[in-house]
């Protein structure tokens, strides 16, 4: 789908009803906060403000589409391994391949670092997410019933579903 320019960047492009698209994935940086902070509240639950991405002691990355931001992707390392703490693509831009670009960076970022496995967790609820992360390769560990809380009153908990990983070493 896309080939590896630099450490952290990737890119590719696709055809769509309006013609071809490209996109390209980069680690954010600080002219993305305000256009983060006013997306991701829509997207993912959270303080998304612009204070809260400044001061995030995480590593992000940004997927952008014919040069507009798309999506984002939040993680850590701890020794060998690669969390993935958020992950999301603006809804006008869902079902084109941009999440699994995401995801692929991330996991790429991760390898290059030296981790052997990523983890993840997602709401049960989330179909279109599971379908990804089984598609490249996570395998269910384990579930946290009740984990997330219904996103309207009245609205049940879902289960927290874990994953997992194994990470190729990157040649080199």
């Amino acid at each position: 789908m896309g080939d590896s320019l630099t450490p952290g960047l990737h890119a590719g492009e696709f055809t769509g009803e309006s013609g071809k698209h490209h996109w390209v994935v980069r680690p954010a940086c600080p002219d993305d906060v305000l256009p983060l902070s006013i997306i991701l509240p829509a997207l993912l639950p959270g303080n998304w403000s612009p204070e809260a991405l400044r001061s995030s002691p995480y590593q992000s990355r940004v997927i952008l589409l014919d040069d507009q931001l798309a999506g984002f992707a939040e993680f850590y390392q701890v020794v060998d391994e690669c969390h993935l703490l958020a992950i999301a693509v603006n809804t006008t831009c869902q079902s084109r391949g941009l999440g699994r670009a995401l995801l692929v960076s991330v996991m790429a970022e991760g390898a290059r670092t030296g981790c052997t496995r990523c983890l993840l967790e997602v709401s049960a609820a989330n179909t279109a997410a599971i379908t990804l992360y089984e598609k490249l390769g996570f395998i269910r560990d384990g579930s946290r019933p009740g984990y997330y809380a219904g996103n309207m009153p009245g609205e049940p908990a879902q289960d927290a579903l874990l994953y997992s990983c194994l990470l190729s070493p990157l040649p080199g």
